[in-house]
């Protein structure tokens, strides 16, 4: 039976520098492995990844938006509950 085995190891800085670079033909790969790996990154990364998004294509941009609607949502929960 024939398998590809997926690199999930590629350091995240490499993967949005792949993203970035248009030229590079991986541009879709590591969008979804940005994507898969998003939500266990550090802030640092996750910042670069939304302002990367936000200059990409449109389904790139709503994925953006819907990050930034889950954060806004969940600040004002904790906004509420510390008020």
């Amino acid at each position: 039976m024939a398998y590809t085995v997926r690199g999930h190891n590629a350091p995240i800085a490499q993967v949005i520098k792949n993203y970035l670079n248009k030229r590079s033909g991986k541009v879709s790969i590591s969008g979804e492995e940005i994507r898969r790996r998003y939500d266990g990154l550090d802030w640092k990364y996750q910042k670069q990844i939304l302002y990367a998004f936000l200059e990409s294509s449109r389904t790139d941009r709503e994925w953006a938006y819907l990050k930034f609607y889950e954060y806004w949502l969940e600040h004002n929960e904790l906004h509420r509950l510390f008020l």
